[in-house]
């Protein structure tokens, strides 16, 4: 296994020393899943994204998917600097209109966050209600916030990463060198992929770059799209810490109420 990599995930080195990373599918795919990952892998890294080249995609005996993919130096990106930020944000714009829809027409992110948000997909709504009364109350603003937007279709020609987080980011000395784990990549809008930053780099951004991320994720949505992208992981940052963490839910959850902040800062520009 890679030094500080996750579960599944192994480092190969070839007879002329050239290294290799295999990644082990958690879960079962198709050979259609397999092939789309490497078609957006591919469109990619045509204009210049680093992602890694993946040179062989497929399946082990007892068929469970695998991808051998380039390996790039760097490390996981913990601090979101300045610097490294206006990085992310030029690679994130090689994302846009690359004709995702027709790279991968059944991976739609725009949907997937329209049907959450909206659809209570995966029942957060009571689960908000019932938890506490800090989660009601951010439930009862979240969804007055969020009533006004059921009509609004985020696009989806743009290529979503849909993990964005700054573990999935590779930088060395000031540099970023990769982004990967693009298995789940699909259609929808970039700005999605620039609010999963936010919250999971929330902690290791300095004030001006979150303010600068949200902004950024209104210029490409615009302020009705964005704040959808902003309550999308409002309503994932709740869940995820009423299922994993409800002793320390009052402080954690405060992050969604910064998030749904911005949210609200975006609508006010509309």
């Amino acid at each position: 296994m890679l030094p500080g990599g996750t579960r599944g995930v192994y480092g190969l080195v070839d007879l002329h020393g050239t290294r290799a990373v295999l990644k082990l599918g958690t879960q079962p795919q198709r050979d259609d899943q397999l092939a789309r990952t490497a078609r957006i892998v591919d469109a990619l890294r045509s204009v210049g994204y680093p992602a890694p080249a993946y040179p062989h995609v497929g399946r082990a005996p007892d068929g469970a998917a695998y991808y051998v993919q380039q390996f790039l130096e760097g490390e996981a990106v913990v601090d979101v600097t300045a610097g490294l930020l206006d990085q992310i944000l030029a690679f994130n714009a090689l994302q846009a209109n690359r004709a995702a829809r027709l790279l991968a027409p059944d991976q739609d992110w725009s949907r997937h966050v329209h049907q959450v948000v909206f659809g209570d997909e995966p029942r957060w709504a009571p689960k908000l209600r019932a938890h506490s009364a800090e989660t009601a109350a951010l439930l009862e603003t979240l969804q007055a916030l969020t009533r006004p937007l059921a009509g609004v279709s985020l696009p989806s020609e743009d290529i979503v990463h849909s993990d964005f987080g700054p573990g999935n980011v590779l930088a060395h000395r000031g540099f970023v060198t990769g982004i990967i784990d693009l298995e789940a990549a699909g259609c929808g809008s970039r700005a999605i992929d620039l609010a999963i930053l936010l919250r999971w780099g929330w902690e290791g951004a300095a004030p001006p770059e979150r303010t600068k991320l949200a902004e950024r994720i209104t210029s490409i949505a615009g302020p009705h799209g964005a704040a959808l992208c902003l309550a999308y992981q409002v309503i994932h940052i709740a869940s995820f810490v009423i299922d994993h963490y409800p002793a320390t839910a009052p402080r954690r959850i405060q992050k969604a109420w910064w998030m749904l902040n911005f949210a609200e800062r975006a609508l006010e520009r509309g």
